[in-house]
């Protein structure tokens, strides 16, 4: 993995387990029962690995690049630097993080859901 400068790691956790004690949710709604703190953490590794090594490096491109508009077939196209990462983001899972596991979905917290996010859009 990359060397993470983007996102303060020590921050996100801070905040995640020391302030909102996202890792004791389980013992208050039994939908987070199957969760602790291990596994929050191994979704934020992930994140913070997606996001440095793969979402990072193409968004220079992107920014050159930019998606495209077709008004005659209402397409969008993405440059084809942001293909790689989100196969990355779908294949982990974070597409359906918050979701239900009803439906197919992790059923994290949101407080999870959003610090990945935010550690991708970093």
């Amino acid at each position: 993995m990359a060397k993470n400068f983007l996102v303060d790691s020590r921050d996100v956790r801070f905040t995640l387990f020391e302030m909102l004690e996202v890792d004791k949710l389980g013992a208050k709604f039994p939908r987070y029962a199957d969760f602790d703190r291990d596994v929050f953490e191994e979704i934020l590794t992930l994140a913070e690995r997606i996001g440095v090594d793969k979402m990072y490096p193409a968004n220079a491109e992107g920014d050159k690049t930019s998606c495209k508009y077709n008004p005659d077939t209402k397409e969008v196209t993405i440059p084809e630097c942001y293909r790689e990462p989100i196969k990355a983001y779908y294949e982990s899972g974070f597409i359906t993080l918050m979701e239900n596991a009803e439906i197919g979905g992790m059923g994290m917290p949101v407080s999870i859901y959003e610090a990945c996010n935010e550690i991708f859009m970093a």
